[in-house]
């Protein structure tokens, strides 16, 4: 009988640290991952990898001859909350759905190919036309942490019109538009909305582009404002950063992602604490997001 538990004990332990494939998958997809180690050019502290060897906090690991670094979890001095909570960004590509519905295809959790068995859910939406920055995590406190307005936590986007804006546009759409936009909640029939945009910092970068900011979510906010200062269409919609979170320089194409580092991490915390009072550095308890902050509005 002692045998028998212990064999059992042994067989539900999983074993420590990262199987070396894991750790190439934000840059890679599985099977390149796969591809990676097979050809040799893998190595661990030295000697060729193998799939199925594993990396833990100290190792070297190196790809084609150059340092790789370790994903964030596996540093000795992550903090207690990093341990216990994901926090990665992905660079959503035009096509991807942002739900966790598996029965829609192109949907953001088939998309990231995450390796791990955790739960992971997008904080805040892009529509399926808009690709760039979206955060992911498991940690139920931050989407309303990051949605709430008052926070006031910016996002950046570049947008791409169907043909050259004039100057005057771009000053009605920094001063504000009023557009009409529906919410779905959890509980009722949805609401609608006809409303100034609050102003923001619009900065041309083409003849037909500008950079805008956004404080708000309000459904397809940014196309429903081009469309009523001049009837532009957006042909590309790109977002670059979240709450100072940026894209670069660890992500370079669409379809990547990477644990959030350290200082991203701070301003994960510091959003939290300033929406629960400075609870989470406690190690505040993880909890399932609202439904409202599982729909949140598109930009």
């Amino acid at each position: 009988l002692s045998i028998f538990l212990a064999s059992t004990t042994a067989l539900s332990t999983p074993p420590p640290g990262l199987r070396i494939n894991h750790v190439f998958t934000a840059a890679f997809s599985r099977r390149e991952a796969d591809r990676l180690v097979i050809d040799g050019r893998v190595r661990i502290n030295g000697a060729t990898a193998t799939n199925g060897d594993r990396v833990s906090a100290g190792d070297v690991v190196t790809l084609d001859g150059k340092p790789f670094a370790l994903p964030a979890s596996l540093l000795p001095d992550s903090s207690d909350i990093a341990a216990s909570h994901i926090y990665l960004k992905y660079w959503k590509p035009r096509g991807v759905t942002c739900t966790t519905d598996a029965r829609i295809p192109g949907n953001i959790i088939e998309a990231l190919d995450h390796p791990g068995e955790e739960r992971l859910f997008p904080v805040g939406r892009l529509d399926k036309d808009s690709e760039g920055l979206i955060l992911l995590t498991n940690d139920g406190r931050l989407p309303n942490a990051i949605n709430r307005a008052q926070w006031c936590h910016s996002k950046l986007y570049e947008v791409q019109c169907n043909r050259p804006i004039a100057e005057a546009h771009l000053r009605q759409l920094a001063n504000g538009v009023v557009i009409t936009t529906t919410a779905q909640r959890d509980k009722g029939p949805p609401k609608t909305l006809t409303a100034p945009t609050l102003p923001c910092d619009v900065r041309r970068t083409g003849s037909a582009s500008f950079a805008i900011p956004l404080q708000e979510g309000r459904n397809r906010q940014i196309r429903r404002m081009v469309k009523a200062v001049g009837g532009f269409d957006v042909v590309k919609l790109h977002r670059t950063s979240v709450m100072g979170i940026e894209l670069s320089p660890e992500l370079t194409r669409p379809g990547q992602w990477c644990e959030l580092e350290r200082r991203e991490r701070r301003i994960v915390d510091d959003a939290i604490d300033q929406a629960e009072g400075g609870s989470s550095r406690a190690g505040g308890p993880r909890s399932p997001p609202q439904e409202q902050s599982r729909r949140p509005q598109e930009a």
